[in-house]
């Protein structure tokens, strides 16, 4: 199968399953804050892996994909109504924890920094934007001549 029709499957698979989750399922362990961030097609499209990111405590997040593999059979058929080839592939859900672990990256990134600006006793390096020039020489545009225009 070319990359282009694997693509545009893997977009219907994703596209399936997203609106299943946000509308046609009643399992009330569904009605978190999720979202299907990912689908890869096996080659042979005898599976699609579908990576889901779901927004809660570790407990909802475990009944949650307990939930989607009970669930699986029914969105599998609906994906099967969309799709428009011979056979439909086994979706296999899987918890997707990189937005978390990015969010938490970043949290200790800021964190880090916020540490480092009390240590050297800066409050906000946008603070020293003008106290880097020469006194008496802030705006005056110092080396160019003409208006700054090339002669």
């Amino acid at each position: 199968m070319n990359i282009k029709k694997q693509k545009h499957l893997e977009a219907v698979v994703r596209l399936v399953v997203s609106d299943a989750l946000q509308n046609r399922m009643s399992d009330p362990r569904l009605h978190v804050m999720a979202s299907v961030t990912r689908v890869e097609l096996a080659q042979d499209m005898s599976t699609a892996q579908v990576y889901i990111s779901v927004m809660g405590t570790e407990g909802q997040q475990r009944g949650f994909m307990r939930a989607m593999k009970g669930a699986g059979g029914l969105i599998q058929s609906m994906v099967a109504r969309k799709l428009t080839t011979r056979t439909c592939p086994t979706l296999k859900f899987h918890l997707d924890e990189s937005l978390k672990k990015g969010l938490e990256t970043i949290q200790k990134i800021e964190q880090a920094m916020a540490e480092l600006g009390q240590r050297t006793g800066e409050k906000d390096p946008s603070d020293q934007a003008g106290k880097d020039q020469a006194p008496g020489h802030e705006g005056r545009g110092e080396g160019l001549t003409d208006g700054g225009k090339d002669e």
